[in-house]
């Protein structure tokens, strides 16, 4: 299934009306099944499952690795798309070192606009339907290691963890950008990865903040007149 479709609209003007093929993104269930047992069953745009489904059992401490996954198989149902998942065994921790220490340069304002500018670029699908979310994990350079997108900004989320797991370079993680809001369930997810500092689009939440705070992850957002807004962990953040 592609991650959008063609649809037959009208586009009501002043002038008049004008029939259009519009592209809109793509909505469909998916029942995840670990060892034969339901386990949840989500809302996604299609594509990406592996990484979706590796980074969704890793935010809910299911897996520590994706080497702890021995088999994904998908399959069609009158209902939706369904994974199959098998799983060598359920472990409780975090799947990166915590002995790892990143040391990376204080971010300026260039690179933080830099990377903002990068959400565009690695959002196709919302470049055709303008309605799907990104998230994009960067290295301690503000290299991008990883970047995807969904109709759902948790699932964006799930699935560029899961693809750093795939790929083993979660230890390379730093920072993550994303499209949306930061919310205390997309913050939480963060807490499983050596992530440090969190850019969005959109303000925290309040609960989200606190979570940051505590837990010394520096957090900033768009400012709707100019510049960024910083909520938390200042001195990861170079100010002139």
């Amino acid at each position: 299934m592609e991650p959008f479709q063609h649809i037959d609209i009208i586009h009501m003007k002043k002038s008049g009306i004008i029939n259009k093929d519009l592209a809109v993104t793509t909505e469909s269930p998916l029942m995840i099944f670990i060892n034969n047992d339901m386990f949840d069953q989500i809302m996604r745009t299609p594509g990406d499952e592996k990484a979706l489904i590796t980074g969704l059992l890793f935010s809910n401490k299911i897996i520590t690795a994706s080497a702890d996954i021995e088999t994904i198989t998908l399959s069609n149902s009158d209902h939706g798309d369904v994974a199959h998942i098998q799983i060598r065994k359920q472990l409780m921790g975090l799947s990166f070192d915590k002995n790892h220490q990143i040391q990376s340069k204080k971010l300026t304002f260039i690179d933080i606009q830099e990377c903002f500018n990068a959400l565009s670029r690695y959002q196709p699908v919302r470049n055709m339907t303008r309605s799907t979310h990104a998230a994009i994990l960067f290295d301690k350079s503000c290299h991008p290691i990883s970047a995807k997108e969904d109709i759902g900004r948790h699932n964006a989320l799930d699935k560029v963890i899961g693809q750093t797991l795939i790929d083993n370079s979660l230890n390379d993680a730093h920072m993550l950008v994303l499209s949306s809001r930061v919310s205390h369930e997309l913050i939480s997810k963060v807490l499983n990865t050596p992530v440090k500092c969190i850019l969005s689009v959109s303000r925290p939440t309040s609960l989200a903040v606190e979570i940051a705070r505590h837990d010394d992850i520096s957090l900033a957002c768009l400012s709707k007149n100019d510049g960024v807004l910083i909520f938390s962990g200042y001195q990861r953040f170079q100010i002139e």
